[in-house]
């Protein structure tokens, strides 16, 4: 039994450790090149869970808040496959040579100016510890 235990406590903790790696990117320029990188390798479901959702959803319906955590992320899920279709269409506009020239940071507040492609910038704003795309 102790040693079902000791094992169960080593699984628990690598899942922990798991958890804390290589996640979500913390700064912004790191959200918007890796944003670039999805575009131009065609992920776009991935370049679209970049995407700000909450501030959408926050707008539409009053009692976000409310909603459990697990049917709020099954919401922002939804919604990153519908951005994802719409960014097929954005395929020709982010070609290889496409690089953020400029990069400037205010604050809750970033704006990427690209060059090398048919979008000139990208702008992200911070929610909690997440850096999120807000437009392009």
């Amino acid at each position: 039994m102790k040693r079902l235990a000791s094992l169960l406590i080593i699984i628990l903790a690598l899942a922990l450790l798991a958890g804390c790696g290589g996640g979500k990117p913390k700064s912004a320029r790191a959200v918007a090149d890796l944003y670039l990188t999805y575009m131009k390798d065609g992920k776009y479901l991935e370049a679209a869970k970049l995407w700000d959702y909450e501030t959408d959803a926050r707008r539409q319906n009053e009692d976000w808040d409310s909603i459990v955590e697990s049917q709020r992320t099954l919401i922002i899920d939804k919604l990153a496959e519908e951005k994802s279709q719409s960014l097929k269409m954005w395929d020709g506009y982010f070609p290889t040579a496409t690089k953020i020239v400029e990069f400037n940071e205010t604050g809750d507040s970033a704006h990427a100016t690209l060059e090398g492609g048919r979008v000139s910038g990208l702008d992200l704003k911070l929610f909690g510890e997440h850096w999120r795309i807000t437009g392009m």
